[in-house]
Formats: C-alpha cells, sequence, structure tokens
C-alpha cells in the first residue's frame, strides 16, 4: 500500500520534491512510463518551464531504490559518453534514453540526472529539480 501511494503521489511533478519554495529556474525530470520491465530502457524528459536555457549531460544518471521508508543510491555505472552538454531552451522538452534497466531487481526506482546546470552550466540545480518521478520494475 506504501508504494502504490507513493508511485500516486509521484506522477505529479511536485510530490515529490521539498515543500520548500520553487526553485527558479523550474525543471522538471519525468520517466516516460511507470512501469518497466529488466529488458527495458527508461527513457526521461527534461522540461525547462522556466525563461532560461539550461544544460544537462543525459548519459549521466543515478538510480535509487526504494527500500520501504527511504531512497538508496545504487552504486554508478560506468557509461561512455559526450563531455558535452545538451541545452534545453526555455519552454522545450528534451527526450533521451538514458539508462538500461538490465541487472535491477524488481522494485521501485527513481533516477536522479547528475548534470543539469543553468547559468551556461555554472550552476548545478538542486538534486530535488534533478529526480525522476518514481517507477517500477517487474
Amino acid at each position: 500500500m506504501k508504494i502504490a501511494a507513493l508511485l500516486a503521489a509521484c506522477t505529479l511533478s511536485w510530490a515529490c520534491r521539498s515543500p520548500s519554495a520553487p526553485i527558479a529556474p523550474l525543471v522538471t525530470v519525468r520517466s516516460d512510463s511507470t512501469l518497466y520491465r529488466t529488458a527495458d530502457s527508461v527513457r526521461l524528459q527534461v522540461t525547462n518551464l522556466s525563461d532560461q536555457e539550461v544544460q544537462y549531460q543525459p548519459c549521466a544518471g543515478q538510480f535509487q531504490r526504494f527500500n520501504g521508508s527511504d531512497w538508496a543510491s545504487l552504486p554508478l555505472t560506468t557509461t561512455l559518453c559526450a563531455l558535452s552538454l545538451g541545452p534545453v531552451a526555455a519552454g522545450a522538452t528534451s527526450t533521451v534514453d538514458v539508462e538500461s534497466l538490465a541487472g535491477l531487481q524488481p522494485g521501485v526506482y527513481r533516477l536522479i540526472v547528475l548534470r543539469l546546470f543553468k547559468d551556461s552550466g555554472q550552476t548545478l540545480l538542486p538534486q530535488e529539480l534533478r529526480t525522476s518521478n518514481a517507477f517500477r520494475v517487474t
């Protein structure tokens, strides 16, 4: 029941965020589904709701697994990717396949984009803005 409530709450972009005041620029990170199989890849959508461009490195992410009461970070996987940051214009959405779920145990996960910046790549956005919604792996 706890996990079902968590998944339901996390379908809203603000529900898994800090209850503090909104942080500008407003960015949402969402998976394209709330249910995946271990053979799938997660497709993330980074939506920039602010009035300034943001940049991110789509292959730099870290899974967290919900353990019933808290989120536990999984070890980082080594992924080769370009060092350049991809831009997301103000008001735009960028969609990319970022991680394979191969090797993950069934459970509830989320993905943190490790490199998501504002101010021409100078300022790392807070983790709550770089964290996707929760999704289930079966």
